[in-house]
């Protein structure tokens, strides 16, 4: 009995350290580092890690646009879209096509849109400020401008032809990937720390600033 209980001990720990090993082996750094393919007009593809503009270069970093239309606009009666547009100035129209009312894409009623960039599979250019960003969950959503992620240029760290600072106007869509476990930031570590609330709480793991 005695024998057994030591060997049921040295198995649990045992587990244990396996287990933690586990974490170690499955979480490198690279898993949080953004990578991906980039197609370009005359027919270019590049893959590596890479940074949207000068900002982002981790999977829970936030890609922001903005939706060109307001569809939930749709469920309004003309009484309840007057209502709102007296709320707004005269650079805010409605305009009347197909028989369904819209306000015009620079109006306050459109909607901003965020998400990580580790929810993206792809991103397909169009012309100006328009992508069509398909995500992991298969859902497609047409964006229009919105914020600086979009006409930004997009640095890669090509395997064969090292770093290179891609025009958006030249871009034609971009697949994301994970990365290769071996491979190391070029853009360094992210930030990581502890924040204190005033109520003495604390909260250790990677901080994004001033988002």
């Amino acid at each position: 009995m005695k024998r057994k209980l030591i060997l049921i001990a040295i198995t649990a720990f045992v587990n244990a350290a396996f287990i933690s090993r586990i974490d170690t082996i499955a979480s490198p750094e690279s898993t949080i580092l953004l990578y991906g393919t980039v197609y370009t007009e005359d027919d270019q593809v590049y893959t590596g890690q890479m940074r949207w503009g000068k900002e982002e270069a981790f999977w829970f970093d936030f890609f922001n646009s903005q939706k060109p239309e307001n569809e939930f606009l749709d469920y309004l009666s003309r009484d309840e879209i007057n209502q709102l547009e007296q709320q707004h100035s005269d650079n805010n129209f409605l305009s009347l096509g197909r028989n369904r009312w819209r306000w015009n894409y620079d109006s306050d009623h459109t909607h901003q849109f965020s998400c990580q960039f580790g929810d993206i599979k792809s991103m397909t250019l169009g012309r100006g400020s328009r992508v069509k960003l398909e995500l992991k969950t298969g859902e497609v959503i047409k964006l229009k401008g919105g914020s600086n992620d979009i006409k930004t240029d997009v640095q890669i760290i090509d395997e064969e032809m090292g770093h290179l600072k891609l025009n958006w106007d030249r871009i034609t869509k971009v697949e994301f990937s994970q990365a290769p476990n071996d491979l190391t930031s070029y853009y360094g570590a992210p930030l990581y720390g502890t924040v204190t609330t005033e109520g003495d709480e604390t909260f250790t793991g990677f901080v994004q600033w001033d988002h």
